[in-house]
């Protein structure tokens, strides 16, 4: 059958299979205000360098160590980001099961504990949508506690 033939092949596949070695090297560096910053090796010589034995990897690293090192390019680029979609019933419970382990019952439970609190909207809702109202108080409030500086100049719904 197709899946006896699907199982065989792979199978085939794993017993086919011949790892291979590999080394990462990280060199641990510091700013000049004492920042601590990981770098991956990467290149040697402009090259990708992926050392394949332990053998490679040390001599690497023996290098590294006696070398100083210079900054010689920074490129600073704006970034932007839009924000998730409001959460619904069930998104919220699944980003509560996966973040934070919590199964649907505890997570409806504080929903309503927060939603009594008057930190939420009623969360048992299928929609996201949100009233030009209720989007122009928003940011009406942002602009008066936290100023123009945070608010993007049209909503992002």
């Amino acid at each position: 059958s197709v899946a006896v033939k699907l199982l065989v092949e792979r199978e085939r596949e794993i017993n086919a299979f011949v790892p291979e070695e590999f080394w990462d090297i990280h060199a641990d560096t510091k700013t000049q205000d004492k920042t601590d910053f990981r770098l991956l090796v990467a290149q040697k010589n402009d090259v990708a360098f992926k050392p394949v034995n332990e053998a490679e990897a040390k001599s690497a690293v023996s290098i590294l160590e006696k070398a100083s090192y210079e900054v010689c390019k920074r490129e600073d680029r704006p970034t932007s980001s839009k924000p998730s979609a409001p959460f619904i019933t069930s998104t919220l419970q699944q980003a509560a099961s996966t973040r934070l382990g919590y199964g649907v019952k505890k997570t409806m439970m504080l929903a309503q504990r927060l939603y009594e609190a008057g930190y939420i909207t009623y969360m048992r809702t299928d929609s996201t949508n949100l009233s030009a109202e209720a989007v122009e108080a928003v940011r009406s409030y942002i602009g008066s506690e936290f100023g123009q500086a945070y608010l993007p100049e049209n909503p992002l719904v």
